[in-house]
């Protein structure tokens, strides 16, 4: 069998493996992929696609959504039997809090690990930074990842005088990310 990470393109291709080679196939669904998902950027997307996506689904052996209103917006849009719910899941023999940094520790670690793009909302992180940092000097965010909104807020994190409680840290390496988590006190996203 195969996976189809969203339902187009991914999807798409699954469906054609499946009609000519008879592999089934399960699509995961992501949220872009689906109707009603940050609607006034993929409104007219999701129109043209609605057919395509719709047969995508139907002859999928299983659709799964990763949060509960992902199910519902694909349920309102396509009610099928075979929609399931799936959290994502979290290697915790690999993904797990490293205690010795917990007791030397005098700041409280917040950590962002994604896109910096508007969808993640980080321009208001930053802006509830500059108040919370006010009472509780000792948070330090780490933003791990690249995006076309970067250069927009490090410009937001000086003038909101945050440059020495933010570190834009770029792309790192899958043992560096797993540092930073193993470092963090809190996960934002």
């Amino acid at each position: 069998g195969a996976i189809a990470f969203f339902g187009f393109p991914a999807g798409v291709v699954a469906r054609d493996l499946m009609r000519r080679y008879r592999i089934p196939y399960i699509v995961s669904a992501r949220g872009h992929d689906v109707p009603g998902f940050l609607p006034d950027r993929y409104k007219w997307h999701h129109r043209i696609l609605m057919p395509l996506l719709r047969s995508v689904w139907k002859e999928a052996i299983c659709v799964v959504a990763n949060s509960r209103s992902l199910e519902k917006k694909l349920q309102k849009v396509n009610p099928l039997p075979s929609i399931r719910y799936i959290p994502n899941g979290v290697d915790s023999a690999i993904f797990f809090p490293n205690r010795q940094f917990k007791g030397e520790k005098k700041t409280n670690r917040l950590l962002f690990v994604g896109r910096l793009t508007e969808q993640k909302g980080l321009s208001y992180l930053l802006n509830a930074l500059s108040v919370l940092s006010k009472k509780h000097p000792a948070l330090l965010l780490r933003l791990v990842g690249e995006g076309e909104l970067r250069p927009a807020l490090e410009k937001q994190t000086s003038r909101l005088g945050l440059k020495k409680t933010v570190s834009f840290l770029g792309l790192l390496s899958r043992e560096s990310v797993l540092s930073e988590y193993q470092k963090a006190d809190i996960f934002v996203l």
